[in-house]
């Protein structure tokens, strides 16, 4: 598997990250609402310790109300399942 770094979240819209899922290296996902911009960092925190189990679809929420900041970390592209 190939890690990527994450993208620099934009202080203007909600940040587009990346999910580690089945044999994908990684998934887009965003948030649901916009997050203060000091909480950024502690939001990636728990984002990079979930591992989601392919397939995994388009609206998807993967994480709910992160943080306890009422937004929902929602898959952004379809992963297919690896193929055994």
């Amino acid at each position: 598997m190939s890690a990527r770094s994450s993208p620099t979240p934009s202080a203007t819209s909600p940040p587009a990250y990346w999910w580690r899922a089945a044999n994908c290296p990684l998934a887009s996902v965003r948030l649901s609402h916009p997050i203060p911009k000091k909480e950024i960092f502690r939001v990636m925190e728990v984002i990079n310790t979930v591992r989601l189990q392919a397939p995994t679809a388009v609206g998807q929420v993967a994480l709910a109300d992160v943080c306890g900041l009422g937004a929902d970390v929602i898959v952004t592209k379809n992963v297919a399942r690896a193929n055994a």
